[in-house]
């Protein structure tokens, strides 16, 4: 995996295109960078305590009435062993509710109601990345990244019955592999503005499941993907010391 990760750097040396050298220093050994992004976002839409009456989405579809709500957290530290060079570990949570009370499509034809949808997911990777220095300069710079990790978490989906809730439970876990590419930017001495994109990556993912508290199953599988995938991307500040 890190073999692939570096391998397209280090061809970057075979001709000079006018770039400046790749091997100037971009952040020296011996520093260490943290960078961390904290989301949040909520969503109501009600009408009082009639749970059958709410607002309109989009002019399209009336009454809505639920709740969404998202949160999430990553943080990470590196240290450069090297010129350019750095290894770390990067650890986050996120967090999904939804409750929808009343949510009716197409006449009535797709009903939503009644359906409420719990996440919570960890995860952790280790990290090496290189940075290549553009234009002789220590304000921009590609770089690349291998890593490596996993996640556990959890989902739960159900409906308020008479009986009291009723739906699916899975147990969630994951491990994988991941190439990026992308680009660091310094705007002040310390701090740096980054963009990354996956551009390879592979995972193994299982999960058991229990619905409606008596049937057991489980779910197995593999993906892997070999180009950029547009909702992987990363956007972040990182803070060097």
């Amino acid at each position: 995996m890190l073999i692939l990760a570096f391998a397209g750097s280090f061809a970057l040396g075979a001709f000079d295109r006018g770039l400046g050298n790749p091997n100037s220093v971009y952040t020296p050994k011996g520093t260490f960078a943290t960078s961390y992004y904290i989301t949040y976002n909520n969503w109501n839409a009600s009408a009082g305590d009639d749970l059958t009456k709410g607002v309109s989405l989009f002019g399209l579809i009336p009454d809505v009435n639920g709740n969404l709500s998202n949160l999430g957290f990553s943080a990470g530290l590196s240290w450069f062993f090297k010129d350019n060079w750095s290894i770390g570990a990067l650890v986050g949570y996120d967090n999904r509710k939804i409750d929808s009370n009343h949510l009716s499509m197409l006449k009535g034809m797709v009903d939503l109601s009644n359906q409420h949808s719990r996440t919570e997911t960890y995860s952790g990777s280790i990290r090496v990345r290189r940075y290549i220095p553009l234009f002789g300069t220590r304000i921009i710079a590609l770089l690349t990244e291998g890593r490596l990790g996993g996640s556990f978490g959890y989902d739960k989906t159900y409906a308020e019955t008479d009986r009291g809730k009723e739906g699916l439970f899975s147990a969630n876990y994951s491990v994988f592999g991941r190439l990026y590419a992308g680009v660091s930017v310094f705007f002040t001495n310390f701090t740096a503005l980054e963009i990354a994109f996956p551009v390879f990556g592979a995972s193994y993912d299982w999960s058991n499941q229990i619905e409606k508290q008596e049937y057991e199953s489980k779910l197995t599988g593999f993906s892997f993907r070999d180009r950029t995938n547009p909702l992987g991307v990363t956007l972040g500040i990182v803070y060097h010391f």
